[in-house]
């Protein structure tokens, strides 16, 4: 993957793929297309980076994520609310 980061929460997200060695990221300011084909080439070339995202989506796999977060809803679903209740009011 390769991330141009923006605004809001981009920088963070291209940050977090190049530490889990999955991408890299153009800074606004230096992007153009020949750059953007360069990174291009080194992911496409360099096989550590497709190596890294097949490990990360075997763990993604493991995490059942959609069933967590139904579970989630259904505890806040059944408390009805009170957890976020209590949350808001202490801050």
């Amino acid at each position: 993957m390769v991330v141009m980061p923006y605004s809001y929460d981009q920088p963070d997200n291209g940050a977090r793929m190049v530490r889990l060695g999955v991408g890299r990221t153009i800074p606004r300011r230096r992007y153009s297309a020949k750059r953007a084909a360069r990174e291009l080439e080194e992911l496409l070339t360099e096989p550590n980076y497709g190596l890294a995202a097949a490990k990360i989506g075997q763990r993604i796999q493991q995490e059942q994520g959609t069933a967590a977060a139904c579970d989630a809803l259904e505890r806040l679903l059944s408390s009805g609310g009170e957890g976020q209740r209590r949350a808001q009011s202490a801050s």
